[in-house]
């Protein structure tokens, strides 16, 4: 995904992606882009894949690459105001247990370039399904 303005040019256009010169808030809604989550001059580079095991759960590997606001034009941003970089390792495994189905997930951010801090995440959700 790409979200600068004529991304496909090799100089794109940075800063008018979800900008409107009369509409000052943009293409949002409260503040936050109705386009993608990556928001204006933005890349992302994703592959992933899924095995399903011989119970018929699956188990999923997703691998990302991102650069957000890449010129730092883009200053109605909420994720960041200045050019930020990370790769995200995503894990995930779900299950159908007697009661309804269990997912666990396991994630890791790293960060390459701007303030944030590489972060460890896990999360779980259980579904309660009635007859």
């Amino acid at each position: 995904a790409d979200t600068a303005c004529r991304f496909s040019n090799p100089d794109p256009d940075y800063g008018c992606a979800y900008e409107h010169f009369i509409y000052t808030t943009g293409y949002r809604f409260r503040g936050h882009t109705l386009g993608h989550s990556i928001e204006g001059d933005a890349r992302s580079y994703s592959l992933g894949g899924t095995v399903i095991d011989s119970y018929g759960d699956p188990w999923s590997l997703l691998v990302r690459r991102v650069k957000l606001n890449v010129a730092g034009k883009a200053t109605n941003n909420i994720l960041t105001k200045t050019p930020e970089e990370l790769y995200n390792l995503e894990f995930t495994h779900r299950r159908v247990v007697k009661a309804g189905t269990l997912e666990l997930g396991l994630g890791y951010d790293h960060v390459t370039l701007g303030s944030q801090k590489d972060r460890l995440r896990a999360q779980a959700k259980f579904t309660f399904e009635l007859n």
